[in-house]
């Protein structure tokens, strides 16, 4: 039996697919949204959901400047060390710490 914030995850999830959230949310959000007690117990579950083509993890690139959305890779050691910056147009180091977030995402049903 899933648990109340597995199912509100589920739900959110629906959301996601038929577009009355967006199609990618980051873990924080998400965590937030759902109340899961960590992000241990949600990386768990939404590894399941991966491993079933229902979620998709992604890496995005946040400008240290900006703030804006820069890139987006599906595995983490694609993440290359520089990047171009389209919104000042410069290109920065990255530092995974601070530029690097792990969002999930869903395709359209």
């Amino acid at each position: 039996m899933r648990k109340l914030w597995q199912r509100k995850l589920m739900r959110v999830l629906s959301d996601m697919r038929n577009g009355t959230r967006p199609k990618s949310l980051s873990v924080p959000t998400i965590m937030e949204i759902v109340g899961a007690p960590n992000t241990e117990d949600l990386a768990s579950y939404v590894g399941k959901l991966v491993e079933s083509g229902q979620v998709r993890v992604l890496y995005r690139v946040n400008s240290p400047e900006t703030k804006n959305t820069v890139a987006e890779f599906n595995l983490l050691y694609e993440v290359p060390s520089r990047v171009f910056d389209d919104t000042n147009d410069t290109y920065f180091r990255v530092k995974p710490s601070r530029d690097v977030e792990i969002v999930y995402s869903v395709s359209e049903s």
